[in-house]
């Protein structure tokens, strides 16, 4: 049996009050290591907004490239990965997801598909 081709799903949620920033889109990707970096970068962006310790605390997580390294490794072995960041305005939680994918028919085979008049 043929397995399934693995993507990562990633995805921001924000709960509080209206960001000042608007979250990055959700965004899917067949690299582990291109998943790791869209949460950092999100993250990155919205570090101007934090507030002086909760900013010291995201440039250190950001410097941290060993756990960036583990978290490439977790998610080629199927696990998720997800940071979360408390601020003044609300709760930050980015989450990465490896999911398997069907490849849709009109794409593998590149075909169009019309609807039936």
């Amino acid at each position: 049996m043929t397995a399934l081709p693995r993507t990562f799903w990633c995805h921001v949620d924000f709960v509080g009050n209206p960001p000042l920033t608007e979250p990055l889109d959700d965004f899917t990707t067949t690299a582990p290591g291109a998943a790791v970096d869209w949460v950092r970068e999100s993250v990155r962006g919205l570090s101007p907004t934090l507030d002086r310790e909760t900013f010291h605390y995201v440039w250190g997580w950001l410097g941290d490239h060993r756990a960036v390294d583990a978290a490439v490794v977790g998610l080629r072995r199927g696990k998720p990965y997800g940071f979360a960041l408390g601020t003044s305005i609300g709760l930050w939680t980015w989450s990465v997801c490896p999911v398997s994918v069907l490849t849709t028919i009109g794409s593998r085979y590149n075909c169009s598909l019309s609807s039936a008049s």
